[in-house]
């Protein structure tokens, strides 16, 4: 059996307090969190581009993608193609047990007004099944 050092076994447990007891932080997600197109499906092709675009929690800039995956994305996101900056996509790592477990995400940082330089970000989680939205966040 592998000795855990006292380090570990103390500050793991107390810094997950801290987390929890931290004001805001387990209300920082809800926040800008809307469900109405909740169980809105993706059309196959586009749920493929956005898998196929970028790798795993790598964040692509659009002239790196093409006009295709630009349209793609902007059609999924409800976002002009035009306002696209970056793109980025990954799995929840939520634990064994959670709603969320093994959903996947895509968030776009996009132009939301004119000479904003791409402050607008939204994310959509999506079903493991890459086909059915479960929610949108506005950061």
């Amino acid at each position: 059996m592998e000795k855990i050092p006292i380090v570990k076994k103390i500050a793991a447990p107390w810094l997950f307090a801290l987390l929890i007891a931290w004001p805001g932080h387990a209300e920082e997600w809800t926040v800008g969190i809307d469900r109405s197109r909740a169980g809105e499906k993706l059309l196959e092709h586009e749920a493929l581009l956005l898998n196929e675009c970028a790798r795993p929690l790598e964040t692509v800039v659009v002239e790196r993608l093409s006009t295709v995956e630009i349209s793609a994305i902007g059609r999924v996101f409800g976002i002009p193609p035009a306002a696209v900056r970056k793109f980025r996509r990954g799995t929840s790592l939520a634990p064994q047990g959670h709603p969320l477990r093994e959903a996947l995400w895509y968030t776009i940082w996009y132009e939301a007004y004119p000479g904003s330089g791409g402050a607008g970000r939204l994310t959509l989680r999506v079903e493991p099944s890459g086909s059915t939205i479960i929610e949108e966040k506005h950061w």
